[in-house]
């Protein structure tokens, strides 16, 4: 319940769109121009449009990707990155990227000496891939179909790297590791396995 709205106030149209494989939808909380009253709304990005009075002020409290979607950050006249807080000063549309994704699990066999290196493209962020050292055990959140690179490390005079599992091909010496990120929603397990050194003694 706002105030009236002043007399030959000029209205301007704002729209809030998705962009990307996903959906979501928002909290948004709409202020008039003096601060006196306020209203909040839930808003599905296909069908969120609203006329407003210049002045109002407009924040999005808080963004919910849909299952398996990740929510990449805002675009458009009045809002970017990953917080939208702004007063009308006209008609503009905000777009909210989303992109699908998937799970990783990185293991190694129980015990095993050595570790796991990774670098795989982080929602919202594609130029720019994330490395996460000794890996094993973690469940990585990955763009649905990106590219998985994982590197096995072996510790020095107590493991050698003896294979893996859930990948696409292998290289150097068998020890770099590809795959690519299942559809949203789904899991992909890539497991390295090492072989324990043992030191054979001999006595004079």
């Amino acid at each position: 319940d706002g105030q009236p709205i002043p007399q030959n106030s000029v209205i301007s149209h704002i729209s809030f769109v998705k962009a990307g494989a996903g959906t979501g939808s928002a909290n948004i909380t709409i202020t008039s121009a003096d601060g006196k009253a306020s209203k909040s709304f839930t808003c599905e990005f296909s069908a969120c449009n609203y006329g407003l009075v210049a002045g109002s002020r407009v924040t999005v409290t808080k963004v919910t990707p849909a299952k398996a979607v990740s929510f990449a950050g805002f675009s458009g006249n009045y809002c970017s990155g990953e917080t939208c807080d702004f007063v009308v000063a006209g008609a503009g549309s905000i777009t909210a990227n989303f992109e699908q994704t998937a799970t990783v699990m990185v293991t190694k066999e129980e015990g095993a000496q050595g570790s796991v290196d990774v670098t795989y493209d982080k929602p919202g962020d594609e130029i720019d891939p994330v490395t996460c050292a000794d890996c094993a055990g973690q469940e990585l959140t990955v763009v649905a179909g990106s590219l998985i690179n994982a590197t096995a490390v072996p510790v020095a005079d107590e493991s050698e790297f003896s294979g893996w599992t859930g990948c696409t091909q292998v290289q150097n010496s068998k020890e770099w590791c590809f795959a690519t990120a299942p559809a949203a929603g789904k899991t992909l397990e890539i497991k390295a396995k090492f072989n324990p050194l043992y030191r054979v003694q001999v006595n004079p």
